[in-house]
């Protein structure tokens, strides 16, 4: 507070004024800014408030570009000039946020200028998905297994179809899970194959130099 001494000032003006405050505004001039001393105390009361600052706009993008993997977050500046803000990432399915990128204005004060806050996300690592080829009715593997890796794939679509084996045609129908979404764990896709009909043989019994019969014919 200020006192403005009234000594051997009775009638006389005055005047007062207002602060200049980091970080506020004045609200209202006061009737009584400026006047005349009297014989009663005057009492001049000047109110601020807080300044408006920029809005904090926080990001959520896929680690290396600046596709959105959720909405942004506003942060209003309305009467926060000057004071602390804070950010943090979001909990999103399939995601984590990428360590190795983390704003460093993730908390900081409010300004008069916009503040954008960058946060970066990562797929998460799935199993992997396994697909078996082996001969109808067993586990014999016709050729080797085929591995699909999860690695940043976590929530994606993965597809497989049955391999081309000499000799033998896939079993209809396929496996139900010849396509699906990656998850945490491995997953099993199983193609069987039954060996393909040949031609039929014949075996002839004749006679040295002829085509008499000597032995019934076998197929």
């Amino acid at each position: 507070d200020e006192t403005i001494s009234g000594a051997g000032k009775l009638g006389a003006a005055y005047t007062t004024a207002q602060k200049t405050i980091d970080n506020y505004t004045l609200v209202a001039q006061p009737g009584n800014a400026n006047g005349f001393f009297t014989n009663a105390a005057i009492e001049v009361i000047y109110y601020y408030k807080r300044s408006d600052a920029a809005n904090v706009t926080v990001h959520h993008y896929k680690t290396g570009g600046t596709t959105p993997v959720a909405s942004d977050d506003i942060i209003s500046g309305t009467g926060q000039l000057g004071l602390a803000y804070t950010t943090g990432p979001k909990t999103l399915a399939n995601y984590e946020v990428d360590a190795s990128a983390l704003p460093t204005n993730a908390a900081g004060t409010f300004t008069a200028s916009p503040i954008e806050v960058f946060y970066y996300y990562k797929k998460k690592d799935s199993g992997r998905v396994i697909v078996h080829h082996y001969e109808a009715g067993g586990t014999t593997p016709l050729i080797a297994d085929e591995e699909i890796s999860g690695v940043g794939k976590m929530g994606e679509t993965y597809n497989t179809s049955p391999a081309t084996i000499p000799n033998y045609d896939v079993v209809s129908p396929g496996p139900t899970n010849a396509s699906g979404i990656h998850q945490a764990t491995d997953i099993e896709v199983t193609y069987f194959y039954r060996r393909k009909n040949a031609a039929p043989i014949t075996v002839y019994h004749y006679k040295d130099g002829t085509t008499e019969t000597v032995a019934p014919t076998q197929t």
